[in-house]
């Protein structure tokens, strides 16, 4: 059976707009970061600490942080639309006791506060560095302490060390150091 012109046509006009809806999509995925950039790394650990006499886990797996304590209830668990690339306890303020550092990703560069002279957070991907103190008397144990908007640097690994300092290391293997500085931290 021959198709008739006008169905030849029909079928050509129908191609044409499946592919400007692809090529619009693919523009639209370019340029407004839909995706998490692929350089992120996403650790996967299973570490027991003991926060102020506190015995708990922390399990970072599927990009999300769960703490358990000891009889295995969960005492934290991610919120909704932040993802964790790695977690680990540090006592960056030098105060004897430990701060828990996650090196996440969110959209926007700022969470519900902006600076003044920001009128619109981005809807971007970005990555940020939380930093919370552990609270006994919170439901959620974590009280948060400094929470950095987006970070800037195309972090790769992150770590503490023996003087309290984190390190942060980018895709291109270059190292920034940051210490604690009152309030926030500072890059040494």
């Amino acid at each position: 059976m021959k198709i008739k012109n006008k169905q030849r046509i029909l079928i050509v006009i129908i191609i044409i707009e499946l592919i400007a809806l692809i090529c619009l999509g693919a523009l639209y995925v370019s340029t407004h970061d839909v995706f998490i950039p692929s350089f992120a790394q996403w650790n996967k650990s299973d570490n027991d600490y003991v926060l102020n006499g506190e015995a708990v886990n922390f399990k970072v797996k599927s990009r999300k942080l769960t703490i358990r304590d000891d009889e295995e209830n969960v005492l934290y668990r991610t919120e909704k639309g932040v993802y964790v690339s790695d977690a680990f306890c540090i006592d960056i303020d030098r105060d004897s006791e430990q701060e828990i550092c996650l090196l996440t990703w969110k959209r926007g560069s700022y969470g519900e506060h902006k600076p003044f002279w920001v009128s619109e957070d981005t809807d971007r991907w970005t990555q940020h560095i939380f930093l919370y103190e552990w609270d006994s008397a919170r439901n959620d144990r974590l009280d948060p302490k400094w929470m950095s908007s987006e970070i800037g640097i195309k972090v790769v690994k992150i770590f503490g060390d023996e003087e309290c300092k984190l390190h942060l290391i980018d895709t291109e293997g270059n190292e920034t150091i940051c210490s604690w500085e009152g309030w926030g931290l500072t890059i040494e």
